[in-house]
C-alpha cells in the first residue's frame, strides 16, 4: 500500500547511537549471530545497464527537491570540512566478534590533503606495523589498527548520495559510505542502513551493496566489479546510491546502486529503511577485513554530495539525535593539512629496511613482514646496512633457505617497481632474488647476486592473469651467504 507522500515525525526520539555499539560491528552485521561479513550473499555480477542513460535520467523519475535545506555538497573548495555539514567522530564498536581487534575510529586519522589548488579530504587507515607511540595495543601486543569517520549533522531523507574517492587500497581495512539510525537503541528490533562497502572479506573485486532494517531484515548484493576494475586501482571512482521509499510506478522501497555512473545493483522491498538517517563515511579495520599488515594508507575524497528527492514523492519516518560517541565539529578537531604526495605511492613492503626480526603478533610472520619460508639456515640482522642501522643477513646451511613476502590484492594487469640493495658475501652457492607475478608459480623472474658489493637490484612487474597476489622471496642454495636492505615495492597504476 502507498503511504502518503509526506514526512511523519515520530511520538518518541531517541538518542543516535552509532551502528555496531550494540553488537553489530558496524555496516555489516550481527557479530553475535556470526553474519558479520555481508559478503555471504553469493557473488552476483553487475545488473544489465544500459551504459549511463539510467543513471542520467533519475530527474525524469523522481525529480529532486529544489533549494532544501538538508542538500549537501561538499567538495572541500573551501579548504575544510563545512560545521554546518559534519560532526568528526571518535568511537569504538565491535569488530565481528574480535571485540580487541582494532581501535575504532578516531578524528586524528581525517587531514586536508592539499595538491597544488585543489583540497581532499584524507582519511588515514594506520595498521598493525604502526610504529606511532599513540597507537593501541591489543592484549596480544599487537598494534590495533584505526581508522576515521565523519557523519552528517543532518538527518537525511530519500535522495541520490554519491561519493568520489580511491578507496584505501591494502587488505584489513573497509572503506565505505552509510545511512544508519536505530530508532530503538536496539538492532534486533531496528537498524536502518543502507552501505556501500569496499574491502570486505580481504578484497577489491567485488563491492558490498546492502540494506537493513533489523538484524535478521537485510540484503546484500556482493557486486562483482572485476570486469570494469579492481577496486585498489589507485583511480577516483565514483560511487552512488539512490534510495526511494516510493518507486514511480511500482510503489516499492528501493535502493539503486551505481559505479562510475553504471547501474550495478537494486534491492527491493521491506529491507529498504523508511526513517531518516544521518549520513556516515569513512573506514575502519575489522577482523573480517582481513588482516591490517601495513603501516600507514589513506582514502582520499574528491567530493561528497546528497540531493533529496523531491518531498512530494516520497516518504520517510523523521527522526533526531545525536551521536552517541565523541564528535566535535571539524573547525574544533586539530585536522591537520598534508601534502598529496605523502598519501600517494606507499612502500607496500613491510620492515623494509630489516631494523627487526621480531615476530609480527599481527600476522605471525617470523621477521616483522618477511617470513621464512623454507630451510633451517641462519637468519640475523647485520650492522652492515645502507638503510638504517641494520640488514638482514641469511646463510644457508646447504639445504637450501628462503625467506620471502608476500602482496595481497595485486591483482591482473597492476605494475609494480621493485628496488633492493643486496651484498652477495663469498663466492660460495647461489643467492638469488625470486619475483612470483603469476598463477600457481608460473610466472616468474630470478636475478642472480654477482657478488661484487653492495648494489641495488631493480624489476618491474606485471601482474599475470588470473594472479592475486605478489610474492618477494630472498633465495639462498648451497651454502651461499648474502645481505639484503632497503627494500621498496611501488605501485605504478595498471
Amino acid at each position: 500500500m502507498k503511504k502518503n507522500a509526506m514526512v511523519l515525525p515520530l511520538l518518541t526520539l531517541f538518542p543516535l547511537l552509532l551502528s555496531g555499539c550494540q553488537g553489530n560491528p558496524g555496516p555489516g552485521g550481527d557479530s553475535k549471530k556470526g553474519d558479520s561479513k555481508q559478503g555471504d550473499a553469493s557473488l552476483v555480477q553487475p545488473k544489465t545497464f544500459d551504459g549511463t542513460a539510467y543513471y542520467a535520467d533519475v530527474e525524469n523519475r523522481v525529480g529532486f527537491e529544489s533549494g532544501s535545506e538538508v542538500e549537501i555538497e561538499e567538495d572541500f573548495s573551501s579548504g575544510s570540512l563545512k560545521d554546518e555539514n559534519w560532526w568528526a567522530l571518535d568511537g569504538y564498536w565491535d569488530a565481528g566478534g574480535a571485540s580487541d581487534w582494532h581501535n575504532g575510529v578516531r578524528s586524528r586519522n581525517l587531514f586536508y590533503v592539499k595538491d597544488g589548488g585543489k583540497t581532499y579530504l584524507g582519511v588515514r587507515a594506520r595498521g598493525s606495523y604502526c610504529k606511532d607511540q599513540d597507537l593501541a595495543k591489543a592484549k596480544s601486543g599487537m598494534v590495533k589498527p584505526e581508522g576515521a569517520c565523519i557523519m552528517s549533522k543532518k538527518f537525511l531523507y530519500p535522495g541520490r548520495y554519491e561519493i568520489k574517492m580511491k578507496a584505501m587500497p591494502r587488505q584489513g581495512a573497509v572503506t565505505a559510505m552509510w545511512t544508519y539510525y536505530s530508532k530503538t537503541g536496539n538492532e534486533a528490533t531496528s537498524q536502518n542502513e543502507i552501505d556501500i562497502e569496499l574491502g570486505g572479506e580481504g578484497q577489491y573485486s567485488s563491492e558490498w551493496c546492502t540494506t537493513w532494517t533489523t538484524h535478521t531484515n537485510k540484503q546484500t548484493n556482493n557486486v562483482d566489479l572485476s570486469s570494469r576494475s579492481y577496486i585498489n586501482d589507485g583511480e577516483f571512482h565514483t560511487y552512488t546510491f539512490d534510495w526511494y521509499t516510493d518507486f514511480p510506478l511500482t510503489h516499492q522501497k528501493r535502493v539503486d546502486w551505481f559505479f562510475d555512473g553504471e547501474l550495478i545493483s537494486s534491492i527491493e522491498g521491506t529491507a529498504v529503511p523508511e526513517t531518516a538517517m544521518p549520513l556516515w563515511v569513512g573506514l575502519w579495520c575489522p577482523s573480517w577485513a582481513g588482516t591490517a599488515s601495513f603501516d600507514t594508507e589513506y582514502m582520499i575524497i574528491d567530493s561528497l554530495s546528497y540531493r533529496p528527492f523531491s518531498y512530494q514523492t516520497q516518504y520517510v519516518t523523521e527522526a533526531k539525535g545525536n551521536p552517541a560517541y565523541s564528535h566535535v565539529d571539524p573547525s574544533k578537531a586539530s585536522i591537520q593539512t598534508i601534502l598529496y604526495a605523502e598519501t600517494q605511492n606507499k612502500n607496500k613492503l613491510n620492515n623494509a629496511s630489516f631494523e627487526t626480526l621480531d615476530r609480527s603478533v599481527a600476522d605471525g610472520t617470523l621477521y616483522s613482514g618477511w617470513d621464512a619460508l623454507s630451510g633451517n639456515g641462519k637468519v640475523e640482522l647485520s650492522e652492515d646496512a645502507t638503510l638504517g642501522s641494520k640488514s638482514l643477513l641469511i646463510e644457508d646451511d646447504g639445504q637450501g633457505t628462503y625467506v620471502g613476502q608476500t602482496l595481497p590484492l595485486a591483482y591482473p594487469g597492476y605494475r609494480y617497481k621493485l628496488s633492493i640493495d643486496a651484498k652477495k658475501e663469498s663466492s660460495m652457492g647461489d643467492a638469488y632474488l625470486e619475483i612470483v607475478y603469476g598463477k600457481k608459480n608460473k610466472e616468474k623472474k630470478t636475478i642472480a647476486l654477482d657478488g661484487d658489493g653492495w648494489k641495488t637490484y631493480e624489476a618491474e612487474i606485471q601482474i599475470a592473469s588470473g594472479a592475486k597476489e605478489l610474492s618477494i622471496n630472498l633465495c639462498h642454495e648451497n651454502g651461499a651467504k648474502a645481505k639484503w636492505d632497503n627494500a621498496s615495492l611501488l605501485f605504478l597504476g595498471k
